[in-house]
């Protein structure tokens, strides 16, 4: 794999796991926040 490309899917990867978390991406799990407000 060219460096440039992996390099960018590592940076994708933490950018959605600073935005998500480190869990499982369930529609249940991502609207726990909202359903607390």
């Amino acid at each position: 794999m060219k460096k440039w490309f992996k390099e960018f899917i590592e940076r994708l990867g933490k950018s959605n796991e600073k935005t998500f978390g480190s869990g499982s991406l369930k529609c249940c799990d991502l609207n726990k926040e909202e359903k607390k407000k």
